[in-house]
């Protein structure tokens, strides 16, 4: 009987390539999917004339926000919040004058660094203690936090960091290490 040759590393690229694409550039890999994972609450997004470069605007804002983070010095909790709260501005600012709600803002920003911290571990381990838990409807099932709209809609930057406060002092751990698990384990119950 023959074996594979298969190695770790191959089984990995295989599974980066279908998730998220082309691998040659994980950040914008991570990225791009992060934003499959709101996109649908978008409404009436893709029939604006220009939503393609609306897009491509935040993309470039995410980029850009996302290296300066990986490469500064914030070292505490606020800073990273603030951080989190301007990429969040910048990011409404950029969709003009199609509605885009700081929820859908902190699932981008959230679920990219979720998955660039899976991509390239060692490139945010300075930050990474600092990462938001991403609002979605597990996490809101799971914790039995009450919003009072869909987390798509949430629009006030107090009330999302409400819920990340709680979170923080609720559950002890990495925040992100912590929704990791949290997360998986809601799907694994929910699908079986």
């Amino acid at each position: 009987m023959k074996k594979s040759i298969l190695k770790k590393d191959d089984i990995d690229k295989f599974y980066q390539y279908v998730y998220f694409g082309d691998i040659n550039n994980e950040l914008d890999m991570a990225i791009k999917r992060a934003y499959r994972d709101f996109n649908r609450t978008l409404s009436g997004f893709a029939n604006i004339e220009n939503h393609k470069e609306i897009f491509n605007s935040a993309v470039k804002i995410l980029n850009e926000e996302i290296i300066w983070l990986i490469n500064s010095k914030i070292s505490t909790q606020n800073e990273f919040d603030n951080w989190h709260k301007m990429t969040c501005d910048k990011l409404k600012k950029s969709f003009l004058n199609q509605k885009f709600h700081y929820g859908q803002a902190q699932k981008w920003i959230n679920m990219t660094l979720k998955y660039y911290s899976m991509l390239k571990p060692q490139k945010v381990e300075c930050v990474y203690e600092f990462f938001h838990v991403p609002i979605d409807r597990y996490i809101i099932h799971c914790t039995n936090y009450a919003f009072d709209c869909a987390w798509s809609k949430i629009d006030e930057y107090d009330k999302y960091l409400d819920f990340q406060k709680w979170f923080r002092n609720t559950y002890k751990g990495i925040p992100l290490d912590v929704e990791f698990r949290i997360w998986l384990n809601e799907v694994l119950h929910k699908n079986n």
